[in-house]
């Protein structure tokens, strides 16, 4: 396993995640302008 596909993977897992992070803290901030 090369190092280069190490990062490959790390980056695929942490890619959806920092992307469903901030999905979610929009969607916060946005219910918090409303209410």
């Amino acid at each position: 396993m090369k190092s280069g596909d190490k990062v490959l993977e790390t980056a695929g897992i942490l890619v959806p995640k920092v992307c469903i992070l901030g999905v979610t803290i929009t969607l916060i901030n946005k219910t918090t302008e409303y209410s």
